[in-house]
């Protein structure tokens, strides 16, 4: 297939956007524990977490590219929800890769979700380890964790990044493909 025949939608310049740089507050991992365990104790029928060691996430089950989620972390939101509500912007593309020159890192490991990765450094340290199984609230484990800190630590803003591993069990995520998203979306359930 001839590529001149191909529709790429350009991708945004990030050099032309605003960029707001903020500090975070970064509570002990520990502290972090004491806030989302209760909470995940209500949603879930077992559920732990504890600060560990990084397992090498190099291996498998994980097989990423780096081998721990330490060192110079930051925290990208790019874009936000209007951005494919009611109907997905498609003008508003960006190249992760932009990252390494905005941030000056290099090297620079991203993670997460196209609507917003997780950059880190691939260093080794301490995590969260933390294990849900058999929901039986009404709060998923993200939005959980979500209101679990919102409860602990007011308006202050603590971002977690991280790798989900899914055992087994029956998950509902949303991954939004531009091809699927064909008509606006009217309501969340959509």
């Amino acid at each position: 297939m001839a590529t001149e025949n191909c529709n790429f939608p350009s991708v945004l310049d990030m050099n032309e956007l605003p960029i707001v740089r903020i500090k975070l507050n970064t509570p002990p991992l520990r502290c972090i524990v004491k806030a989302i365990l209760p909470e995940l104790l209500e949603n879930f029928e077992n559920a732990s977490a504890e600060v560990v060691q990084c397992p090498d996430l190099t291996q498998p089950p994980f097989n990423l590219t780096s081998e721990g989620l330490n060192g110079d972390e930051n925290v990208f939101d790019i874009g936000d929800i209007t951005n494919l509500i009611p109907s997905i912007k498609r003008e508003k593309l960006y190249d992760v890769k932009d990252l390494k020159q905005i941030t000056g890192s290099d090297p620079l490991v991203i993670i997460g979700a196209c609507a917003g990765p997780y950059p880190f450094f691939g260093v080794d340290g301490e995590v969260l380890k933390i294990v849900c199984e058999v929901r039986k609230g009404p709060l998923s484990f993200s939005t959980c964790i979500r209101e679990a800190l919102k409860k602990h630590f007011g308006d202050e803003i603590i971002a977690i990044g991280g790798v989900i591993l899914i055992e087994n069990g029956k998950v509902k995520v949303h991954v939004v493909k531009p091809s699927l998203a064909k008509k606006p979306l009217k309501s969340g359930k959509e």
